[in-house]
């Protein structure tokens, strides 16, 4: 049997194939000259790790290393071996081992040369822009199957700061308390947008199987399951070292709310991917209004939907306004997912959403009325389009 290996660039550089490991010191030289290793303490205890240190010592290659990483890698972890990396000289990272390794040795890279704390990095409270200094290069060695964390940018690692967590519209409670356990998170709050079953039917379930739960969040007048505080357009209230603010949007429900969190808007029913709940307890003029108020927020906020109708709700968009070259994009990339299409972006939905687009369709340009007579118009159009 012949075993070949090959070579793939993303234009992250693969190399996959039998022996590739000794590959490694070519690709050290390359990069620098004193690697840090980053690893767990049960990889530390296998032959395949010594395997790696023999590689380097064979070609006179000195490093340092840490196999301090957990399962769930900590910020403090990531933090305490970046400064182990500068304080030793080294000049390149090499993550060995499975996801969390892996995830480890990212979070490493990024606080190699930056200041402050892991989590003020973080993509989705816009940590992107803070990272101004050069990142070391990165070399991964997965030894498993499957993680797939060898070839993203993302990394996964816990705040341990707080460890606290809220779970937005938590329907199947068993799902939810599995992940927050499986993330060494604590629930502590349930934020709820809105009383149908299939966003509050996991309330009361949850809070009996977590203690830890302080509060059921719901729109006031909402009637919420198992709801202890009600909340107005423009609450605050603390999660773990967050800030959540509360975003009034009556329409699909008559106490509809959104919450705005670190650059994050939980929309519920309100607004979806490129569409909008049903008028079920409201008006046009309220889901109008309701939109405006999502629309006034920064274009980088990222929103998190209450479903996943994205390519139908694309294919309608596309009905409405044909020429629109974002919306042939969009639909293309959502029918090619097979998966997930959140988050979706404040500024993606004025590009691609009709129900945020409603001076731009073509087929009302003639008619008169203001947002809350095309609301209406656009509502009745997608209806009737889903009946054909």
């Amino acid at each position: 049997m012949t075993h070949a290996t090959a070579q793939f660039s993303f234009p992250t550089h693969v190399e996959v194939g039998p022996g590739v490991l000794s590959n490694l010191p070519t690709h050290v030289k390359r990069f620098g000259s004193k690697p840090y290793l980053v690893t767990d303490a049960g990889i530390a205890q296998l032959p395949i790790w010594n395997q790696l240190l023999e590689t380097l010592r064979a070609s006179n290659i000195p490093w340092e290393m840490t196999d301090q990483i957990s399962p769930n890698p900590l910020a403090s972890e990531c933090e305490a071996a970046a400064q182990h990396f500068r304080s030793t000289g080294c000049d390149v990272i090499v993550g060995f081992g499975g996801g969390s390794a892996l995830d480890g040795a990212k979070g490493i890279a990024v606080m190699a040369n930056h200041a402050g704390r892991l989590v003020e990095y973080d993509d989705a409270l816009g940590g992107y822009e803070r990272i101004e200094d050069t990142i070391p290069p990165l070399i991964c060695i997965p030894t498993t199957a499957g993680t797939g964390s060898e070839v993203g940018r993302s990394t996964v690692v816990i705040d341990e700061e707080t460890k606290q967590c809220g779970v937005v519209d938590p329907v199947d409670a068993s799902a939810i308390q599995t992940a927050a356990e499986r993330e060494g998170a604590t629930i502590t709050a349930i934020l709820t947008t809105h009383s149908h079953w299939d966003h509050a039917g996991g309330n009361v379930e949850l809070k009996k199987r977590c203690a830890s739960v302080e509060v059921v969040y719901g729109g006031a007048g909402d009637g919420v399951a198992g709801c202890t505080k009600e909340l107005s357009d423009g609450d605050t209230f603390a999660l773990g070292n967050s800030t959540v603010q509360v975003i009034s949007t009556p329409c699909h429900t008559p106490g509809h709310i959104c919450y705005l969190v670190d650059g994050n808007v939980f929309t519920g029913d309100t607004m979806f991917v490129s569409g909008c709940g049903n008028f079920n307890s409201g008006t046009p003029a309220q889901m109008a209004q309701a939109f405006q108020k999502l629309l006034a927020l920064p274009d980088e906020t990222k929103v998190w939907v209450g479903h996943e109708y994205t390519c139908k709700n694309c294919r309608f968009a596309l009905f409405a306004e044909p020429d629109n070259e974002e919306i042939q994009r969009r639909l293309k990339w959502a029918e090619s997912c097979h998966s997930w299409t959140v988050p979706s972006t404040i500024g993606d939905e004025k590009r691609c959403n009709p129900f945020a687009r409603l001076g731009s369709l073509p087929m009302f340009e003639n008619e008169p009325g203001g947002p809350a007579e095309r609301m209406r118009l656009v509502r009745k159009a997608k209806d009737d389009w889903g009946r054909r």
